[in-house]
């Protein structure tokens, strides 16, 4: 099973964005693109390539992420378990 996370917008370097754990996705989802059953919407995939888990607990991610469009640190966060407010951090490699 793959973890999703929904963001409102873009990742955008060194900006703090809010985040939405989704539930897991099927690994099927790593190939598709189109409609979701029932009309719940479309998947699109906006970036694709590999990444390293760094830490996982539960109140905290962080990933190293070698993607089209992504290349650099990823941090995703919430205050407490109980918390269901993440927050994603994108931190651009150096080139």
């Amino acid at each position: 099973m793959l973890r999703a996370w929904k963001l409102d917008e873009p990742p955008r370097a060194d900006a703090a964005l809010p985040c939405h754990s989704a539930p897991d996705h099927r690994l099927v989802y790593l190939d598709y693109e189109g409609p979701l059953t029932d009309q719940r919407g479309w998947v699109a995939r906006w970036d694709w390539g590999t990444y390293q888990l760094d830490l996982e607990t539960p109140t905290e991610l962080r990933l190293a992420m070698d993607g089209h469009r992504l290349q650099g640190k990823v941090h995703i966060w919430r205050n407490s378990p109980a918390d269901n407010q993440w927050q994603m951090l994108y931190r651009p490699a150096s080139r």
